[in-house]
């Protein structure tokens, strides 16, 4: 069984290695933009396909390093949660406009059932990298045009979507950092920790990050918190 120290060692080596990897990565970038500025317009379709290919490969690669840094926060313990209050009206529309960013011109229906004036206790960045994280997850894998559905009850937030679903063994790879199904990698989904990301999150909350699933059922995350008694 690994040892606790085996286990800093190692997120201490992911923090450094994500790290050292960024620096030469975004030079790279800079370099891959300088290149596009100096291409006209009238350059043959295929090399502005391959300076524009470039770019998105490098973003790629340093949102992986990215995550593979913020899970090793988590992982190591080194952050903690600030809760406070937060109306859900105002954090649902900072998520909508986060999650636009990242949808590429896929699409997704999302219906929000939550009362608006719902006031929660939560870190704001991290309840929001949670709810980013599984929204983009279930756009990956559900269908064109179809819709997922976010309800509230006793502190439970659940995320329901109809895309393919995952049986048993899938949900535990989806668990398991850098962990992938088949259906993930042939949807080129990313390097596996998106949803590990937020599930370390809401564990900082001292809350707890569910799965249910059943294939050709679609897929029900539930993200219980522990709220303050105070008023």
């Amino acid at each position: 069984m690994t040892s606790e120290n085996d286990q800093q060692a190692y997120f201490k080596y992911m923090r450094s290695l994500s790290h050292d990897l960024r620096t030469p990565l975004t030079s790279a970038l800079g370099y891959a933009l300088m290149i596009e500025e100096c291409l006209e317009d009238d350059e043959p379709e295929e090399i502005l396909d391959c300076a524009n290919n470039i770019q998105i490969a490098i973003h790629c690669m340093v949102d992986m390093l990215d995550k593979t840094s913020r899970l090793a926060h988590i992982g190591s313990g080194n952050i903690q949660a600030h809760p406070a209050p937060l109306n859900f009206r105002l954090f649902f529309d900072i998520v909508m406009k986060e999650l636009g960013k990242r949808l590429e011109g896929r699409t997704l229906s999302i219906m929000n059932t939550v009362d608006p004036d719902l006031s929660i206790e939560a870190d704001l960045d991290m309840m929001k990298q949670v709810f980013v994280e599984v929204l983009e997850n279930a756009v990956l894998y559900s269908p064109p045009n179809s819709e997922c559905i976010i309800s509230y009850d006793e502190d439970t937030f659940v995320f329901q979507d109809k895309g393919r679903g995952m049986d048993d063994e899938a949900i535990e790879k989806a668990l398991t950092p850098f962990g992938q199904s088949q259906d993930a990698k042939s949807l080129g989904a990313g390097c596996g920790l998106g949803i590990n990301i937020a599930k370390g999150l809401i564990e900082t909350h001292k809350g707890q990050f569910l799965i249910e699933s059943s294939v050709g059922f679609g897929t029900s995350i539930k993200i219980c918190l522990q709220q303050s008694d105070n008023p």
